[in-house]
Formats: C-alpha cells, sequence, structure tokens
C-alpha cells in the first residue's frame, strides 16, 4: 500500500489488539490491517477483533483466517499474497490501484 501513496503506521509483530484500537483512535486511520498465520492466534483474539472491527474498517489477512472467521469478526478479509491484496485493497478502499 505504502508502494500505491498510502501512508502506513507499522505497529510490529505481536501488537495487542488494544494498542491497535489506540492508534486506530488517534488520528485519520483509513484502515487496520492485521496479518497471521495462525488460525489459533485470530481465534484467541475474536473478541477483541471484533470490538476493533466495531470502531474502524478493519481488514485481517494470512493463511490462519478464513471468510467464515472474518465474517464472525466483522473484517474484510484480505485474500493471497500480501502485494496482490494490497494493489486489490487500493482499488476497493480509493477506487484506484
Amino acid at each position: 500500500l505504502w508502494n500505491r501513496g498510502w501512508r502506513i503506521v507499522y505497529l510490529g509483530q505481536a501488537t495487542p489488539v488494544a494498542d491497535m484500537e489506540i492508534a486506530a483512535a488517534s488520528g485519520d486511520i483509513a484502515a487496520v490491517l492485521a496479518y497471521s498465520q495462525s488460525a489459533d492466534l485470530w481465534r484467541s483474539a475474536e473478541d477483541d477483533l471484533a470490538a476493533l472491527a466495531s470502531k474502524a474498517h478493519l481488514a485481517l489477512g494470512g493463511e490462519g483466517i478464513d471468510a467464515a472467521g472474518a465474517e464472525r469478526i466483522g473484517a474484510e478479509l484480505l485474500q493471497g499474497d500480501p502485494v496482490r491484496a494490497a494493489a486489490e485493497a487500493a482499488q476497493r478502499w480509493r477506487g484506484s490501484d
């Protein structure tokens, strides 16, 4: 997304959902993106992520999340490799790549 002109705030690995909420509430944030290969991690954070999704646009990606999981959370599912997912997200969110 950065290569497509988006301003990115990288929160780091293993960021608690509470920190994501603080970041989302702190300014002009278009979306919060989270990525994990672990289905267990998504399940353990599902309630917290659903609360975040009710306050901010939340997009989830990685092998650990599927359409049903993203729907339960109320988040957008980013599919495929990160470059393709970023291109598709940029088109949906801004109407351009």
